[in-house]
């Protein structure tokens, strides 16, 4: 694990409090988030909070784009997050230095980082709305019902790079950030999330 990482682990049957960990050598998977931070970050880990930060913090304070990322994590079983705003002390410039100079490591030793391509800036959600049906080009792999009795179908389009254009090429605001490629070379794993679809990048 990195030095520091969000647990974002469910307890005592609440999703609703996350807490800053700080790392012993712990062997064990987690996720790590790029995004755009965008003009203004309304909550990140800084000397005076960062033992607040360890106590707990709400799930309701996260910025949107953490939300979503905490979602994502939990959704596919992954214990931990990284986040650079909140596991990095913004206002320690040692700090800064040591753990800025690992974010290689970090992105490399990920099991999968989330791109939040469409998010603007940390205020902004990234999980796309379902769509209802897919074009002409997608096919449908499988039906899903939900606990509320709605349905969604999951549609799959080529990979072969035929024919189709690189969804990843257009003028998305993480891909106008310049960590994006230093984040999208190292990691092992990448899920994409677009306007309406998501993308496995491996």
């Amino acid at each position: 694990l990195p030095s520091r990482v969000l647990d974002v682990s469910i307890r005592n049957g609440s999703d609703d409090m996350i807490r800053l960990h700080e790392s012993v050598g712990e062997l064990a998977q987690y996720a790590c988030l790029s995004y755009c931070w965008g003009n203004a970050l309304p909550l990140k880990t800084t000397k005076d909070t960062y033992e607040d930060r360890r106590r707990g913090i709400a799930f309701g304070t996260l910025p949107n784009t953490f939300q979503d990322a905490v979602t994502v994590t939990r959704r596919l079983g992954i214990k931990y997050l990284w986040v650079d705003a909140m596991c990095i002390i913004q206002d320690s410039r040692d700090d800064w230095e040591i753990e800025s100079s690992r974010m290689a490591t970090v992105y490399k030793n990920a099991h999968v980082a989330i791109a939040a391509d469409i998010a603007k800036d940390c205020n902004a959600h990234f999980l796309p709305r379902r769509k209802s049906e897919g074009s002409k080009d997608e096919e449908a792999l499988a039906k899903f019902t939900e606990s509320d009795g709605s349905t969604f179908t999951v549609y799959g389009q080529s990979s072969d790079g035929w024919g189709h254009p690189d969804p990843l090429e257009s003028n998305l605001p993480l891909r106008r950030r310049a960590w994006t490629l230093q984040e999208e070379l190292l990691a092992s794993r990448i899920v994409h999330f677009t306007q309406n679809e998501l993308y496995w990048e491996c």
